[in-house]
């Protein structure tokens, strides 16, 4: 066996440091600033599928909140078909300050996905992400993710809509 030069062995450890240097400089444009605790939000999910080619927009389950599901997302039954999946996350802060919250996605292939932030039935916030948006940078597209601020004692609503 014939030992390997000192050449190759200074090379294998650059290209470990580049890569462990762009996986730090990865996880720290998506983490979020502060720790998140859930013990202080109370959350419920609901969820509902549609065909590809249903009229349900957000406007309609937001006039009729019964049209989804309260299940977890581990019930959702995922097809290959073309459908448009909608979720509701509530969240309600226990807490006398406003957090600064993201919701991440961590499929990496989503096409189109609508995301909207709602408050007293107002739309406070919306994003559109996923490959087939143009303008968004190749990090955006690979992590999608949907910032947005959870009020001290005051429930919020993100909307999801997934199109397959």
């Amino acid at each position: 066996m014939q030992p390997i030069s000192i050449k190759v062995q200074v090379l294998a450890c650059l290209l470990l440091a580049i890569l462990l240097f762009q996986a730090a400089t990865l996880l720290t444009n998506v983490s979020p600033k502060n720790e998140h605790r859930t013990s202080n939000i109370d959350i419920t999910y609901a969820a509902l599928t549609t065909p590809a080619d249903s009229d349900v927009t957000l406007e309609t389950l937001i006039s009729n909140p019964d049209y989804l599901t309260t299940k977890s997302f581990d019930h959702v039954e995922w097809k290959l078909d073309p459908l448009v999946y909608w979720f509701r996350i509530t969240l309600k802060s226990n807490q006398d300050s406003t957090e600064q919250l993201y919701a991440h996605f961590d499929n990496l292939m989503l096409d189109d996905l609508k995301l909207y932030q709602v408050i007293n039935s107002e739309v406070i916030k919306s994003a559109q992400l996923g490959w087939n948006q143009p303008n968004l940078s190749a990090l955006q597209r690979s992590t999608p993710s949907f910032l947005f601020d959870l009020e001290a004692n005051q429930p919020t609503e993100i909307y999801v809509r997934i199109s397959t």
